[in-house]
């Protein structure tokens, strides 16, 4: 298999939105451990270069005796501290070891102003395991050093108050789904007593970044992100509130040896041809510099065919313009596909004709791709519980552009959207961030796409058995 292709397939996330690969089989009863103190831990920036340990702590004794090793695979306990030799902290061939059941010792050899970043268990080795034989969740880590002469930031009680005030506002009058989430049991004024003394105690980016990021979590909101350290021209870090586990129904691997003639298209895509039907897999609606002529080619070189398989299974979204470009191929005219409206403490009721807080309903609608070759094709899409954000968009699309020939077969997506918008919280001085979903996004019916997704035409249970099932259905039902 194409290693691009697998990389794309195997180890994104979208808005920091933390996904778990094949997480939900892999679970036992006892509740998996988790990380609850990792020094240097997720946004830390200044850190001191001298420092020749990490010490990362769990929540449960762990397995201590497994084999194990930097990255190793295996699943009686040991050490999955997963990376790459390019950004991972060099360890001059010392193992790590168990200071305590529950305290793990990483020696470290770092430089000065430099970036690094590792994981504590990814999806690919799982070694960190409890007494009972449970994985540890994921817990990503990434931190930056401190420059020669440099002083390691430090957020006084006056910034962390004003950091706060700015936040607990910008959630009243700018978080799109606050409503939803207060309906759907949510209790804000509890949440922010419980978190607001931590994130003012916060005294370094690192600390607050996370801080905040803990509080958000119980919204669930892939969407929502915190960004820490930006700055001086450095990337900043991304510190996800929402998490997700889900048992994709796809098996990216076994495709090559499934398709016909398969071909990546330009690393995020990859076509063939699936018993006689010509088969288009799409990984991301990356954009940002992605080069999407690949697949455009591959499109026009079945121009007239009279079916097609678009298969967007491992999808989690991107770029909604260039799903707009892919979807028109397949539709005759202009077709309203969603409807969405934002959050704007601009608006009020006297402002274009908006409600307090919010812009009126605007519909989104997908045209022709040039002289729509394809519009005459009956449409096979392939859908499931990893398909969020723009990709859901593109569902739709392809739902009401193409209506009549396009079906959608496989299993319920996701349920997230977001158009997320950047909330400065401490500009320039230690740059942390905050992404808040601006919009509340609907089917054309007016369905909240949040948390409900959008349900196939046709459902297959997927098994992971020899035979791919929901391909499999795409052919049956297209050769009908």
């Amino acid at each position: 298999m194409n290693a691009k292709l697998a990389h794309w397939v195997f180890g994104w996330s979208v808005w920091a939105g933390v996904l778990v690969i094949g997480a939900v089989a892999d679970r036992a009863a006892a509740d998996p451990p988790r990380v609850v103190l990792a020094q240097p831990d997720m946004g830390d920036v200044g850190v001191d270069p001298g420092l020749k340990e990490m010490i990362v702590e769990f929540d449960q004794d762990m397995a201590v005796g497994g084999v194990g090793g930097v990255g190793g695979g295996g699943g009686g306990g040991g050490f999955s501290i997963c990376g790459s030799r390019e950004t991972s902290p060099q360890t001059a061939g010392q193992m790590p070891r168990w200071a305590t059941p529950r305290k793990v010792v990483i020696p470290v050899m770092l430089e000065p102003g430099r970036a690094y970043r590792l994981s504590i268990n990814c999806p690919g080795a799982r070694n960190f395991r409890s007494v009972k034989g449970e994985a540890a969740e994921i817990h990503p880590i990434q931190f930056r050093t401190r420059a020669e002469g440099e002083e390691g930031p430090v957020i006084t009680e006056a910034q962390a108050e004003s950091v706060w005030a700015a936040l607990v506002k910008g959630i009243e009058e700018r978080y799109s789904y606050k409503d939803l989430r207060a309906e759907r049991g949510l209790d804000w004024a509890g949440l922010f007593e419980k978190h607001g003394p931590g994130v003012r105690a916060a005294r370094t980016p690192g600390e607050l970044g996370r801080r905040i990021a803990a509080m958000l979590r119980p919204t669930g909101d892939l969407h929502i992100c915190v960004r820490v350290g930006a700055g001086k021209g450095a990337e900043p870090f991304v510190l996800a509130a929402g998490r997700r586990e889900v048992d994709p129904n796809i098996d990216v691997r076994s495709l090559p040896e499934r398709i016909d003639g398969w071909t990546p298209l330009g690393g995020h895509a990859a076509g063939g041809m699936y018993k006689g039907v010509p088969y288009l897999l799409i990984g991301d609606w990356g954009g940002a510099g992605r080069e999407y002529e690949p697949v455009m080619e591959f499109l026009g070189k079945h121009k007239g065919a009279e079916s097609f398989i678009l298969d967007v299974r491992p999808n989690s979204g991107g770029d909604e313009s260039i799903a707009r470009k892919v979807a028109g191929w397949f539709v005759a005219e202009k077709t309203v596909y969603s409807k969405s409206r934002i959050r704007d403490p601009g608006q009020n009721g006297g402002q274009s004709g908006g409600e307090g807080g919010w812009t009126p309903v605007h519909e989104r609608a997908v045209t022709p791709t040039g002289d729509h070759p394809l519009s005459d094709a009956r449409v096979a899409v392939l859908i499931g519980p990893a398909v969020m954000s723009s990709c859901e968009s593109f569902v739709l699309m392809m739902r009401h552009g193409a209506e009549g020939r396009a079906k959608l077969i496989g299993s319920r997506t996701f349920g997230s959207t977001g158009r997320p918008m950047p909330l400065e919280l401490s500009p320039g001085a230690y740059g942390v961030t905050v992404l808040l979903p601006s919009w509340v996004d609907y089917d054309v019916d007016g369905t909240v796409v949040e948390g409900n997704g959008v349900r196939p035409d046709i459902e297959v249970r997927y098994t992971r058995d020899r035979e791919d099932e929901v391909l499999e259905r795409a052919v049956e039902e297209l050769k009908k």
